[in-house]
């Protein structure tokens, strides 16, 4: 029941003219690149620390991505871009990485962009951090300068596959995603997700602004969210998905993750934990399914 009314309230969210426009208009493509030599990776790609000079398409002013590549053992032009979880880049990021450079992808693992964790009372943080994520991730596709649209893929986990779907549904260019503990009904997350910064930044918003419950957050949320990962859902073409659902998740909802794979269609595995041993368990048990995934859908 929960499943059926989330996906009836995303059916009837799509994005319009305005807010397509509002994203084109963000993104300014020039961009400047530095990269160093950063040696080698436990599996022993060569990797390279990159920093791209980008504008911030929500202030304008001078911004960064921060990127490390991780290139595999004989030349590929296959890639998968990486978006971390809450908190930026950990181990299990760079074990993923690994694991696909040795699978023959380049990788590129985004570290970091301007503004990644800013945080603020006003709602319209969601947005700014929506566009914020994209331009990231369309800033690292224009440096990898696929030609073709089957190339691509992507690979996000928690926040990062928030992210991702964005991403995903929006740039032709991604062919494939590999979800983890993602979700659709951006503001259904924000209002009930167990998240210590979400639940820290729901209490101080209900006192602020005199929100008497949840019921009224989640209202305000609705109105203040424009860009949802399900926008532009088909927009960009027929993407490949598979999802890896925890069904004891409070923090991404678990009928949230479920209403991820019935909007794709995806392949899915669940899992019976939380959103942290969901997270744990793919990576020790099922990195395997993603590089394979990633193999029969770049192109």
């Amino acid at each position: 029941m929960i499943l059926a009314l989330l996906l009836s309230h995303l059916a009837l969210a799509q994005p319009s003219a305005a807010l397509l426009a509002r994203v084109q208009a963000s993104f300014d493509p020039t961009m400047t690149i530095s990269t160093t030599d950063s040696g080698r990776s436990f599996a022993l790609c060569a990797m390279n620390d990159v920093v791209l000079g980008v504008q911030d398409p929500v202030t304008k002013v001078d911004a960064y991505v921060k990127i490390r590549e991780y290139l595999p053992h004989s030349d590929s032009d296959r890639s998968v871009i990486e978006l971390p979880p809450t908190g930026g880049e950990n181990t299990i990021d760079d074990g993923y990485a690994n694991v696909l450079c040795s699978s023959g992808f380049r990788v590129e693992l985004i570290r970091d962009w301007y503004q990644q964790t800013a945080t603020k009372l006003d709602m319209s943080m969601h947005d700014e951090g929506a566009l914020r994520s994209l331009a990231a991730v369309r800033h690292t596709l224009n440096y990898l300068h696929p030609n073709r649209n089957s190339q691509v893929g992507i690979l996000g986990t928690s926040v990062g596959a928030l992210y991702s779907v964005i991403a995903l549904n929006f740039d032709p260019r991604i062919n494939s995603a590999a979800l983890i503990v993602g979700g659709l009904g951006l503001a259904e997350i924000i209002a009930s997700t167990t998240e210590t910064g979400a639940t820290a930044l729901r209490a101080a918003r209900m006192k602020a602004f005199g929100f008497a419950t949840q019921a009224d957050y989640l209202a305000a949320l609705r109105r203040h969210v424009a860009i949802e990962p399900a926008d532009f859902l088909g927009y960009s073409g027929p993407k490949n998905v598979l999802a890896f659902v925890g069904t004891q998740d409070v923090t991404v909802p678990t009928a949230n993750q479920r209403a991820l794979v019935a909007a794709y269609g995806a392949e899915s595995i669940e899992y019976a934990g939380d959103h942290i041993d969901t997270i744990i368990h793919t990576f020790l048990w099922e990195r395997s399914k993603i590089a394979a995934f990633f193999d029969k859908n770049l192109r």
